[in-house]
């Protein structure tokens, strides 16, 4: 139809910023942009995205999911790795979590789990691994702490107060326990090994 249409793909907290001032009153007139050259793909400016990113970094779930849309483009991981700067084994793991249920997506972008333990959770409980890391950040909450560990993993259980498990590695067994409430909340002896903590 021979309209040009132009489309932001850096420099969106600027114009937000701009946009309030001119709302609080501030007479700005002219907001340079620069213009990409003509034959500059969706695919490109997907990728640019992420570099471009030098004020406000990306999280590792939205470099994810710029990952997938490139890989929906027909990209494959080690194009897209080299473009992002990133291994590809990297992509494959933000692929993965990208992929993951909703519910482990909404706990790494709240920062109750990091992306290392959520794709740990993923690799050793499969189906079971929101259920896992639900209840690790039941116990992780009860104990004062507002975030998922590797340690927090399975197989411990609830026991009168405490979580128990084999070690911080999380075997099952019963000689490490967490306190989870109280004031020695979160108070941890391996009784095994001698370590503990707080």
């Amino acid at each position: 139809d021979g309209k040009e249409e132009l489309f932001i793909y850096d420099g969106h907290c600027r114009l937000a910023a701009t946009k309030l001032a001119i709302a609080d009153g501030a007479e700005i007139e002219h907001l340079p942009v620069v213009i990409a050259p003509k034959g500059t793909t969706l695919e490109d400016i997907t990728a640019e995205v992420v570099n471009s990113s030098v004020g406000k970094s990306l999280s590792p779930l939205e470099v994810g999911v710029i990952c997938k849309r490139l890989v929906g483009y027909g990209w494959e991981p080690a194009r897209i790795a080299q473009r992002l700067s990133i291994t590809v084994v990297y992509v494959d793991q933000l692929l993965t979590v990208v992929g993951s249920p909703l519910k482990i997506r909404e706990m790494i972008q709240a920062g109750e789990v990091s992306l290392s333990t959520a794709l740990e959770a993923l690799r050793k409980h499969g189906d079971k691994a929101v259920e896992v890391l639900s209840g690790s950040l039941d116990v992780a909450q009860k104990s004062g702490k507002s975030r998922v560990t590797a340690a927090m993993l399975p197989g411990g259980k609830r026991k009168a107060g405490e979580w128990a498990a084999g070690s911080t590695s999380g075997e099952e067994g019963q000689s490490l326990s967490v306190r989870l409430t109280g004031a020695k909340a979160g108070v941890w002896a391996d009784f095994a090994s001698g370590e503990s903590g707080d």
